[in-house]
Formats: C-alpha cells, sequence, structure tokens
C-alpha cells in the first residue's frame, strides 16, 4: 500500500501552566539552597567583602530563577536567546559561589549544580543545558586545580566526571522528557478524539477526527480508512505524502486490509515486505505507486463484525511502535462506537422520513424535498416535472378482498414507480392511495414517456389472493405539471397536476392528462 510522511502542522506540547506545575518543585529547592548559602555567608566568619558578594551573587541566583518562572516561559518559545542567556548567567553565579567559599561550600554547590542541570533541561532544552554544563566544568575545574603544573592523570580523571555525570543527567532527562511529551499527546488526542466522536452522527464526520486524530498523533506518511461493501472495501480516505486520493473500491480478497477485515485483529509491521511474505499475506498498493515498510492496520468493529478498517503506514522502517498500535486501537474502538451511532442514526432518520408501507418518501418529507429540488432547479435554470397519480377505484380492493390485498396493490405500484425513475429522483405517497413523482430536469414529453411506462406496467401486475385466485389488474390516473413553464412554486405546481390527475379521472380513468382546461396563469 502506498503511504505518507506527515508532519503535523498542529503539535501538541506542554501548556503554559504545566511548564510551571513541573518546575515549581525544583524552584522550590532552589530558593530552600539559595538561602542556606545566605545564611553561611551571613553567620559565619568571612571578610565583610566575601560577605556581601555571596549574598548579592545568591539574591541574583533567585531572582534570576523568579524571573524563569514569572517571565521566561512565556518568553522563550518566541526568543530562544532568552533560553542560552539564563544558561551563561546560572554558570556565572553558581561558578562565583563556588569560587567564594571553595571548601565549605563544595557539596552544597554541587547540589546547587545538578539541580540547576535538571532545570535547564526541562525548561530551556539540551543545548542550553549543555552550554551550562561546559561553563561550570571550566570554572570548577580551574578553580579546583589552579596550578597547571602539578595536575596529575588523577585530576583530569575527577575533573572530567563532572561533565560525563552531566551529560549523562541532560540525555537521561530529555529522553524522559520526550517519552512522556508523546504519552500526553497521545492521551490528549485520545481525549480530544473521543469527546469529537461522542456528538459526531455522521460517519464522514467520524472519518475526518481519525485523519485529524493520526496527523497529530503519528509519523505517518500515509493512511487510509476503508468500509466494507458486501466483496469490496470502499475507500472513503485515501492520504498519501500530502495529497488526498478520491474514493475508490477494491475487492477485500487477496489484500492485506482483507486479512485484517477477515481475521478482525489488529496487525502492525515494521518491515512489510519480509514481514508479508514470512507470514504469507498478499498486499497490493494504494495512493502513490510505492510501497511502504511500517504499516499499522486496525479494524472497525460493530456488533462482533468488523465493518472497516484503520491503515497508517510509513516510508521509513520501525516506524511504528506497539504502543503506536494500543492508541490506534483505543481510537478505532470509539471511532466503530462512533460510526455504528451514525448508522443508526442515519436508519432512523432515513425511517422517519419514509411511509411505512411502501417505503417512498412520506407527504411531509416528499413537499419539502420537492421544495429544496425546485429552489435548486430555479437557480441552474432548469425544469421540474410533477406527476400525481391515483389507483382507480382502489375502495373495492379493501371492500372486497381485505385490506391486506390492497396493501400489496399499493406495494406493488410503489415498486413500479421507483423502478422507472432515476436514485436522483422523487416518489413519495401522498396519501392513501395517491402518491407523486417529481422529476429533475424533465420536460412535458419525458414526464408523459416515465408516465406512459408506469401505466403500462401496472398492467402487467398480478396480484393473487387464496390460491391461484387474482384480483382484477390495477389502473391508475396520472396528472403532469411543469415548473417553470406552468408553475412558479410548489403549491401552484401540485395544485396543478392535481388537478389534472382529477381530470384524467374524469375522462375514464387509467388515463394520462398533461395539459388541457386547467393551465397556470402567472
Amino acid at each position: 500500500m502506498g503511504s505518507s510522511k506527515l508532519r503535523s502542522s498542529k503539535i501538541i506540547s506542554f501548556t503554559l501552566s504545566e511548564d510551571q506545575r513541573i518546575y515549581l518543585p525544583i524552584g522550590i529547592a532552589l530558593l530552600g539552597l539559595n538561602l542556606i548559602i545566605i545564611g553561611h555567608f551571613l553567620f559565619e566568619v568571612h571578610a565583610d567583602v566575601i560577605r556581601l558578594t555571596g549574598v548579592i551573587v545568591s539574591l541574583l541566583f533567585i531572582i534570576l530563577r523568579v524571573f524563569v518562572v514569572f517571565f521566561s516561559f512565556p518568553l522563550k518559545n518566541h526568543y530562544p536567546a532568552v533560553n542560552w542567556l539564563n544558561s551563561i548567567v546560572s554558570a556565572i553565579l553558581i561558578s562565583v559561589i563556588t569560587y567564594l567559599d571553595l571548601k565549605e561550600m563544595i557539596n552544597i554547590t554541587l547540589v546547587l549544580l545538578a539541580i540547576t542541570l535538571v532545570a535547564d533541561t526541562l525548561t530551556s532544552g539540551h543545548g542550553p543545558a549543555y552550554l551550562f554544563l561546559l561553563l561550570v566544568s571550566i570554572a570548577r575545574f580551574a578553580i579546583l586545580e589552579p596550578q597547571p603544573v602539578v595536575r596529575s592523570l588523577s585530576t583530569w580523571i575527577l575533573a572530567s566526571s563532572l561533565p560525563i555525570a552531566g551529560v549523562v543527567f541532560i540525555e537521561t532527562i530529555r529522553i524522559m522528557r520526550q517519552t512522556i511529551t508523546k504519552e500526553v499527546v497521545r492521551l490528549k488526542t485520545i481525549n480530544m478524539v473521543a469527546q469529537s466522536f461522542s456528538t459526531s452522527l455522521e460517519t464522514d464526520q467520524v472519518v475526518a477526527l481519525i485523519s485529524s486524530a493520526i496527523q497529530q498523533a503519528l509519523k505517518a506518511d500515509t493512511y487510509y480508512v476503508a468500509f466494507v461493501e458486501g466483496e469490496d472495501l470502499h475507500f472513503e480516505l485515501v492520504y498519501d505524502e500530502g495529497v488526498f486520493f478520491p474514493t475508490q473500491k477494491v475487492p477485500i480478497t487477496n489484500t492485506l486490509a482483507g486479512y485484517v477485515i477477515k481475521t478482525g485483529k489488529p496487525l502492525l509491521f515494521n518491515n512489510l515486505s519480509k514481514d508479508c511474505q514470512k507470514l504469507g499475506i498478499p498486499f497490493s498498493v494504494i495512493g502513490q505507486p510505492k510501497v511502504s515498510h511500517s504499516w499499522m492496520g486496525i479494524p472497525l468493529m460493530a456488533k462482533q463484525e468488523a465493518i472497516g478498517l484503520v491503515a497508517i503506514a510509513s516510508y521509513k522502517l520501525n516506524e511504528f511502535s506497539q504502543q503506536d498500535l494500543e492508541m490506534m486501537q483505543s481510537l478505532a474502538l470509539q471511532a466503530s462506537l462512533a460510526i455504528d451511532n451514525a448508522r443508526h442514526h442515519n436508519e432512523v432518520k432515513q425511517q422517519s422520513r419514509q411511509d411505512s408501507l411502501t417505503l417512498t418518501l412520506n407527504h411531509g418529507s416528499f413537499i419539502a424535498d420537492l421544495e429544496d429540488e425546485i429552489a435548486a432547479a430555479k437557480s441552474n435554470a432548469q425544469t421540474v416535472a410533477l406527476i400525481m397519480l391515483d389507483i382507480d377505484y382502489f375502495k373495492i380492493y379493501n371492500d372486497t378482498w381485505g385490506h391486506l390485498v390492497g396493501d400489496k396493490v399499493l406495494f406493488e405500484l410503489s415498486t413500479i414507480l421507483s423502478s422507472h425513475v432515476k436514485k436522483t429522483d422523487l416518489v413519495g405517497r401522498w396519501g392513501g392511495e395517491e402518491f407523486a413523482i417529481a422529476l429533475q430536469n424533465a420536460n412535458i414529453e419525458q414526464a408523459t414517456a416515465v408516465a406512459e411506462r408506469i401505466r403500462n406496467s401496472m398492467q402487467e401486475v398480478k396480484i393473487c389472493y387464496g390460491e391461484g385466485n387474482y384480483v382484477p389488474i390495477p389502473t391508475i390516473s396520472q396528472g403532469i405539471a411543469i415548473l417553470p413553464e406552468e408553475a412558479d412554486d410548489a403549491f401552484s405546481l401540485i395544485d396543478l397536476a392535481d388537478k389534472r390527475l382529477y381530470k384524467a379521472k374524469q375522462k375514464g380513468r387509467n388515463q394520462i392528462e398533461n395539459s388541457g382546461f386547467f393551465l397556470f396563469h402567472k
């Protein structure tokens, strides 16, 4: 399957308040350490200059950290230099404190250094943190061993231990933060999509939400959403390297997607060609004409049956993890429920528009749709033909052979009506034994031809009652009117077609009336 590289333009990251909450314990620790350092300089025996300098430097360090909490966070994304300046100033202040009272403060300054390193890695990134580590390492080495002549191998080893430990510190924190951030992205995506799914009553809305979730949470080069339609898969959405492809159908058999549909279980491949070859699963290319290397497919399940699948792929090897698959399984589960609800909602909505016996549009729905058709026809300078028809002597069928036979007559007529019009045309039960048909962009000759075919088809209907007994063949009378030639709105169009219907009855029934005495005058 062809797949896509998508770097989401909408990146989810820690919010400002979350950054501050992460930094708060570190800031409190740094404040406590600096208060201890200030107390040391104030109450231990020191020269006045050292005492004053130490207190001032510690206070400056506290002010710097307050600045970081309340001002640096809003500025750092827009002005990256703030992060670097913070690391440089922090390194200078800690180096001065170390120099002022080397022997007494060496352990405390080491702790201060370590906590500051954690703070800079979390808040400023690993670049400024490495700069801070480099500066304090050089400063401490120069302070601890001021005489280059006497520096031994053990001295160099001791001096190098700080930067080595610092590098391990920084990389560990960086990896942990990346992992946590990725998990936060997943959780936020799942929560966001779950809330959106709960209010989605259309399948295309659910598909759009799946697409948005994939773009936000995964490094996918390509993905698609497909639904089962008989023996085929209908690809509702196909995205590949920045391009959305038209919807299409492919057979389910002998495809990787078909395997997921058949088994109802997710698949994760990080070397698609080799993994498929090992399992003996064929795959085909969808989208761009090239093969992906990483692929995962998750079935969409409803009532223990696969109704479709979501597939995500990348042109890189080993791009997806088990955690990615688990996240997509969670999304697919929620999407499946939303799709099932959407389909049920559409079924209920459609049923509410239908006549329960004939399954044609009911009276209200037909009028509403007719008004929409007329509005569209006027804007496109097209016509609408309306056929009003009625079963002749219908009461006889109910009174003589019973209402079940009468219902059969109505159902047979509705079946014939639907078979002689396009899917875009309207067929509705007007009431009782009367029906209406609206033909898009049809003239009087075309509408009359449709009416004649319906009349002829009715002559071939055989409705039995009992064993081998048939009721007389029903006949129909029809009246036709055209918009805009003869009417300019739905009411006048219906009124004219209805008058012509009754004129056909007056002329002997089983007839079609498309002109005559009752004309519409603008």
